[in-house]
């Protein structure tokens, strides 16, 4: 049974009753309240969401992501899976950096190191950085035409209307864009992004990543009449 023992201004009649029902009540060991089980299957979910975060390794695929869950991989074929996952993850095994550092791409003067200058896990086709995740996406020089086409530098004021253009098509996942390197606000994570006209600051390179898997982005611009737009 609950009995309600409203809170009284001193001085009036009942209210060192009420005071004294509220402070034995306070005193009484508390039941344990039932929770419904959908409410304890989302704790659940948020506790291993947060731990799974906190967990994932420092790296690359860190740095972009923040403190975001890595989205479900949609690779067709196991392989291309565990190739997603292993980039993630800094660990990919086509890395000549990685294989050094475990001890599987030894050199004749270096057995094994986790020196990222040491020449044994160096990139064969630049030649001037460790073969990394990060160099392949993002620095080596023999791939830049491939970088390009997923990659815009804007030089005008125009209002214009860039459109990220996904192979394969995304059946789950985000598209991040950048912007001289820095992400654009969650807003801006859609296929299409709208540049407004007269503005300083539209001018820059844009860039976006596809979180779902490693498929290819290429872009089109158009200014706002639907005319082809010259960055």
């Amino acid at each position: 049974m609950i009995e309600l023992a409203p809170a009284r201004r001193r001085g009036v009649d009942g209210n060192d009753r009420a005071d004294q029902i509220a402070q034995e009540a306070a005193a009484l060991p508390q039941a344990a309240v039932p929770v419904d089980v959908a409410t304890a299957h989302r704790a659940a979910v948020r506790l291993a969401r947060d731990r799974t975060t906190a967990a994932w390794p420092e790296g690359w695929y860190r740095t972009l992501m923040g403190n975001r869950l890595p989205p479900p991989v949609a690779a067709r074929n196991r392989s291309s899976a565990v190739d997603v996952h292993q980039l993630r993850a800094g660990h990919w095994s086509g890395s000549r950096q990685y294989l050094h550092r475990v001890g599987r791409n030894s050199s004749d003067d270096c057995r094994q190191c986790p020196d990222t200058d040491c020449t044994a896990g160096g990139c064969t086709v630049c030649r001037e950085e460790a073969d990394t995740s990060r160099h392949l996406f993002f620095r080596c020089p023999a791939l830049m035409g491939w970088r390009l086409r997923s990659q815009l530098l804007v030089t005008t004021r125009q209002p214009a209307l860039l459109t990220c253009h996904v192979t394969p098509p995304l059946a789950a996942g985000d598209i991040i864009w950048f912007k001289d390197g820095r992400r654009l606000p969650a807003a801006a994570s859609q296929p299409a992004l709208q540049l407004t006209g007269g503005n300083p600051s539209v001018a820059g390179m844009y860039q976006c990543h596809v979180t779902d898997d490693l498929a290819t982005t290429q872009f089109t611009a158009n200014r706002s009449d639907g005319s082809p737009s010259r960055f």
